[in-house]
């Protein structure tokens, strides 16, 4: 869960606002010695810490940094990663690329491999994550809110049931989950399975959406990020732990508290 990972200025004093918290303890740290130079990069690159493939860790211990491209003059010559799990190889995943788009980000992004000397680094402090920083700084919520979805129109239904029944059961899910969905039907709720639809769609139809209900799950936090307190958000638990995560994401973000079903 910890890695000795992290950023040296060019004089060898270590940059600690370069590591990666969560829950409030570090996941990343000092390394005990300055590896040798590996590779180089040139240019100036943006830090965003590490990089998760898993969708609901993307979207919110992945973007933590982003916040100050709304702040920069130019935008960067690309955003660098590590990745989260050291055996990962290749590019983004569709989703993560997808995500960053919908930020308004066509970049390249460098997932670090080896030790690398940067030209420039920018290292803006972590501004959202797992833990109490869940709720966001000033600055994240205004960075998202200008610029997250922007370019997307709404589409969809206006009564929206954000199901997880066609996810594996061992991701988790509610008991009885397709009778509830029946029911939904009933009264006049599409269901929708995000799985099934690119990040684009599900942004146009989170926006659509004057009533939405929300299986607890990953899809909460891409809601945080441009929902409105002028939709009414109900939110079904199914665990006992983190379940309070997206809760207060969307309750900060959105700035209206979820209607809460235990």
């Amino acid at each position: 869960m910890k890695q000795k990972a992290g950023i040296f200025y060019s004089d060898g004093n270590y940059c600690p606002n370069g590591e990666t918290w969560r829950n409030n303890k570090r996941m990343t740290g000092k390394p005990d010695v300055i590896p040798k130079v590996e590779k180089t990069l040139s240019g100036r690159w943006l830090w965003c810490g590490s990089l998760f493939d898993h969708f609901g860790h993307f979207l919110v211990e992945s973007v933590s940094r982003l916040w100050a491209i709304n702040l920069l003059k130019d935008l960067p010559d690309g955003l660098c990663y590590i990745p989260k799990r050291p055996q990962r190889n290749g590019e983004l995943l569709a989703f993560q690329d997808a995500v960053l788009a919908a930020y308004g980000l066509d970049i390249p992004v460098h997932v670090v491999k080896e030790t690398t000397q940067v030209d420039e680094l920018i290292v803006p402090g972590q501004a959202f994550g797992l833990g109490d920083v869940i709720t966001g700084t000033a600055e994240m919520k205004e960075a998202f809110h200008q610029r997250f979805g922007r370019d997307i129109a709404s589409h969809g239904p206006e009564r929206l049931y954000v199901s997880r029944s066609r996810l594996d059961a061992k991701a988790g899910g509610i008991v009885g989950e397709r009778e509830l969905e029946r029911l939904l039907v009933s009264e006049g709720y599409a269901v929708f399975h995000p799985q099934d639809h690119d990040i684009a769609t599900q942004i146009a139809h989170f926006k659509a959406a004057k009533k939405i209900i929300f299986a607890d799950g990953s899809a909460g936090h891409l809601f945080a990020f441009i929902g409105r307190d002028d939709q009414d958000v109900a939110y079904i638990l199914r665990r006992t732990f983190w379940s309070d995560g997206p809760v207060r994401h969307i309750e900060s973000f959105c700035e209206k508290r979820p209607m809460i079903a235990d």
